[in-house]
């Protein structure tokens, strides 16, 4: 029976109907345990998820001793750099924080012809009208644009947003700090995808009918008013019919591929919009562990527990023992525990490992480090650029950073 824990606010355990998942878990041999993050974890887990987004809403809101629970956690996963994590601590941490998401969201290395990454943005940090309106020329962010709070998920507050439609209209205080981000018009249609591991859901959603700039009041509004898939709003409404647009579902998937790859998470969603007079795609936000309304949540989380519990560390030494051992006379460092004179096994291709002093350490060709617990099959590709190290201490999932082939 593999152990699998988590940790979600009492409304997602609900929402989830996570009793019911457990029982199907038990069935198919995973003990689902809940987390009790007010105390130090002392159990053994096989693999752990998480969202914390509830946590970090009342951080940001004022409630300092919450910090010690994601401590806790944080320091579990130090200690147990072998357990699996479906998604990691520093990945959810930039999703928490709107400037840095964005900021994520720009730097996407996706090479198709329809990406255009984020709608122009800027960071508001003061109350006064006359900085704010050069940081947002210099951004070019254009009006209308959308204020939203820096805090993403978890607090009253990361769900208020106002739409600002000119200079004249721009208040003498907008609730600073926060993000400024030009409003793309999108046929009043946004469309939601949903990831589960190697699987992509896309549900199309109502959004914002196509506001112009002009002398207009600001309107301040929830988010969750406008984009569920029952909610009905004025804001929504359009005076003429307007073509439907059509989202690219192969460049939805490579979206999804690089942020799996880039911030080392399994369980996410992102909203895309798609301009109706040149078709570029536009990611306007990223949730960890998002809701999965209308998608076979299930079925696919159950698969993507046992796809990953198969590739833990505990499940493949159970399974497999190193195999040819190459000599050498260096002082070699394991790349996970800085374990020296390390054996060696037969690999796939010239390794580079990072020491934990931040040197990079060059090993044999065709060899890699087999004394600790992620080396025991007999390839292995490595990603050569990433340090396993700093990985752990982040709160990573090293195992990730390397492919298993086919055997």
């Amino acid at each position: 029976m593999k152990k699998v824990g988590y940790y979600l606010s009492e409304k997602k355990i609900r929402r989830l109907n996570l009793a019911e998942f457990g029982s199907l878990c038990w069935k198919s041999g995973i003990e689902l345990v809940k987390l009790d993050l007010r105390n130090e974890i002392n159990d053994y887990f096989d693999l752990i998820f998480f969202k914390l987004s509830d946590l970090y809403g009342e951080i940001y809101t004022g409630n300092s001793q919450i910090i010690s629970q994601v401590e806790n956690l944080q320091n579990y996963l130090n200690y147990h750099p072998d357990v699996v994590v479906l998604n990691s601590l520093e990945g959810s941490g930039i999703l928490q924080h709107r400037y840095e998401m964005y900021n994520f969201i720009q730097e996407l290395n996706i090479d198709h012809g329809l990406w255009k990454g984020s709608p122009t943005f800027v960071l508001l940090t003061q109350d006064n009208f006359h900085m704010n309106n050069h940081l947002l020329e210099e951004a070019d962010v254009t009006y209308p644009f959308l204020s939203k709070s820096i805090c993403a998920q978890g607090a009253s507050i990361s769900h208020e947003m106002s739409l600002v439609f000119s200079r004249e209209g721009l208040p003498d205080s907008l609730p600073t700090p926060c993000i400024a981000q030009s409003f793309v018009p999108h046929n009043a249609v946004m469309f939601k995808v949903f990831v589960i591991g190697d699987d992509v859901f896309i549900r199309e959603r109502p959004s914002l009918a196509n506001f112009v700039a002009g002398d207009f009041a600001t309107i301040s509004f929830r988010s969750g008013s406008i984009s569920k898939p029952s909610s009905s709003s004025p804001l929504t409404e359009t005076d003429i019919p307007l073509e439907r647009p059509v989202v690219d579902r192969k460049l939805c998937h490579l979206i999804a591929t690089t942020i799996r790859r880039d911030l080392n998470i399994q369980l996410f969603g992102f909203d895309v919009i798609v301009d109706p007079h040149n078709r570029q795609h536009r990611v306007v936000d990223i949730n960890s562990f998002p809701s999965y309304d209308e998608c076979p949540f299930f079925e696919s989380m159950l698969k993507l527990l046992h796809q990953y519990l198969q590739r833990s560390p505990r499940a493949i030494n159970a399974n497999q023992s190193p195999s040819v051992i190459i000599e050498t006379n260096q002082s070699l460092t394991c790349c996970l525990f800085n374990n020296n004179q390390s054996e060696l096994e037969s690999g796939s291709a010239d390794v580079k490992l990072n020491n934990k002093d931040g040197s990079i350490h060059q090993i044999a060709s065709n060899a890699v480090c087999c004394s600790c617990m992620y080396c025991t099959r007999n390839v292995l590709q490595f990603n050569t650029d990433i340090c396993f190290t700093n990985s752990i201490s982040s709160g990573r999932n090293p195992s990730d950073n390397f492919v298993f082939p086919e055997t």
